[in-house]
């Protein structure tokens, strides 16, 4: 998570699958998927990352998430967002 983008915008993982979520530049930032399902929060024990900072989150289940960061994107996936496949065809 740099500022203000995400490394990667487009993350395919199996199912069982990690994340890490790593904070990068001056900002607070953060991953929040945009059906509410998972947010880099919940590890992290705070909304606002900072420099160095990591969330590594496992996801079981299959599907698609937008996510975004809350501080410079939208749950409609605008300014910082990405999409998450779990599972599908490589996994």
């Amino acid at each position: 998570m740099f500022d203000n983008r995400f490394e990667y915008t487009e993350i395919q993982i199996p199912v069982g699958g990690t994340v890490n979520f790593v904070g990068a530049g001056r900002n607070p930032h953060n991953a929040i998927a945009a059906d509410g399902s998972w947010s880099t929060e919940s590890v992290f024990k705070s909304l606002e990352q900072g420099d160095g900072d990591e969330a590594l989150l496992t996801f079981d289940s299959e599907g698609e998430y937008v996510f975004y960061c809350t501080f410079h994107g939208n749950a409609e996936g605008a300014g910082m967002a990405g999409t998450l496949t779990v599972g599908g065809p490589e996994g």
